[in-house]
């Protein structure tokens, strides 16, 4: 299964977790002073805020996230076929997670 994955940069974490509650209709699945995550269903997407992210807050970085290994093997072959830009980062601390792009 393949979901879309959104990362906001905010500049007050507490006002963003209380907005983005109400849009996505849901509680976040984790939450850290610096850091906030929800698996919504519907759509399917990972959307995360955080206070530390690349740029000025309302900047973003978007993914696909896949459900194993062998789908991400898979994905990284068919970006490579197709001949668009990709760049490993295995075993990268991202949103309080060990995870390999």
């Amino acid at each position: 299964m393949r979901r879309a994955h959104v990362e906001v940069k905010v500049d007050n974490i507490e006002v963003a977790v209380k907005f983005y509650i109400h849009l996505c209709a849901a509680q976040p699945i984790l939450k850290h002073s610096d850091y906030a995550n929800w698996m919504i269903d519907d759509p399917l997407l990972n959307f995360s805020v955080d206070l530390h992210g690349y740029g000025p807050p309302g900047s973003t970085h978007f993914g696909i996230q896949v459900g194993s290994e062998e789908e991400l093997d898979q994905f990284w072959e068919y970006l490579n076929t197709a001949g668009l830009v990709s760049r490993d980062q295995n075993d990268l601390l991202c949103g309080y997670q060990i995870q390999h792009k």
